[in-house]
């Protein structure tokens, strides 16, 4: 039998789309929008496997430790050179996959497969999900945003965070050894038993580091905060290995996705990075050799988007970071 050809233009179609965007404009949790996101989808969009999940704006990696069926997307990343996330946007044959932007950052990704014997998706398939995108990445982009500013470290919190843990995963991201506190990250993340396979994000940070280069992210964990997670594969052992770290998220790994979260450009992100380093407006133009009359209009485009009037708010909102410091 013929599949029923979609339309965007539907009553169903439109009540999803309009269903959702409601949705994301009441800002839910990250994962309870995305499971209602699906759900709904699945009304109008045949697919047989899939999911969404949030983005590092950074490095487009995954920021929760919820498990999902990406077989496909594994394989993209362990390859040598792999593709990274940004290529998902695009169109294809039996996968859908979109980046659910808002502002000038991704901070979610969506693949949905059809089995090889089904239609392919359409065009006007790739653009309806591709605007409901939209709306996800606005919400995702707010929920974060609200986790973020609950991790910092100044905020404090009733739960006491554990120290850096590290992690050996060997060639299949089994776990070979662990110190103490990585494994009280893991079951924080979910993990309670060690034979139990790896979280998918931190499979994925695995892959990303085996790859090409060391691999990091911030996941979200199940009692609220942020854990810092950094990749690198390890030379000279005598079978391909892993060496991973967790630790709390502090000022310095917090300070660049604030920036990306109040969508600050490329030149914001560097003279907000001075401001709060405690330079003066001059010295910033003569540094960045712009005139002070335009990094004046950068510093009021600064303060515009974080909604502060000053620079100790912009510091008290950002954190301290010192500006020759390497930020994660």
């Amino acid at each position: 039998m013929a599949e029923a050809r979609f339309s965007a233009q539907g009553f169903r179609a439109r009540a999803v789309r309009r269903a959702i965007s409601d949705l994301a404009a009441e800002e839910p949790p990250a994962r309870e929008l995305l499971d209602e996101v699906e759900t709904r989808l699945r009304q109008v969009i045949r697919f047989d496997t899939g999911a969404w999940w949030t983005s590092d704006p950074e490095t487009l990696l995954p920021t929760e430790s919820g498990n999902f069926d990406l077989a496909a997307i594994e394989r993209e990343l362990s390859v040598d050179g792999g593709v990274r996330l940004e290529g998902l946007d695009g169109k294809g044959s039996h996968d859908l996959r979109v980046v659910a932007r808002s502002g000038q950052s991704a901070w979610g990704s969506a693949c949905l497969t059809r089995d090889g014997g089904a239609q392919p998706f359409t065009a006007e398939e790739f653009g309806y999900v591709g605007g409901i995108a939209k709306d996800v990445g606005f919400a995702l982009r707010a929920d974060l945003l609200r986790t973020a500013m609950e991790s910092r470290p100044d905020r404090g919190s009733a739960t006491v965070a554990p120290g850096v843990g590290t992690l050996v995963l060997g060639g299949s991201d089994a776990i070979e050894g662990f110190t103490p506190d990585a494994r009280t990250w893991l079951a924080r993340l979910g993990m309670a038993d060690l034979s139990s396979p790896l979280p998918t994000a931190l499979r994925w940070i695995s892959l990303e580091a085996r790859a090409r280069r060391p691999a990091r992210s911030r996941l979200g964990v199940g009692d609220g905060g942020l854990v810092a997670v950094q990749a690198e594969a390890l030379h000279g052992a005598a079978s391909p290995k892993v060496v991973m770290s967790l630790e709390p998220a502090s000022s310095r790994s917090l300070f660049p996705l604030l920036l990306a979260l109040h969508d600050l450009t490329a030149r914001e992100k560097t003279v907000a990075r001075l401001i709060v380093a405690g330079w003066p407006l001059e010295e910033i133009a003569t540094h960045l050799t712009l005139s002070l009359h335009t990094v004046r209009d950068h510093v009021k485009a600064i303060y515009a988007k974080v909604g502060v009037r000053s620079r100790p708010e912009l510091t008290a909102r950002l954190g301290g970071v010192p500006a020759g410091d390497p930020l994660f």
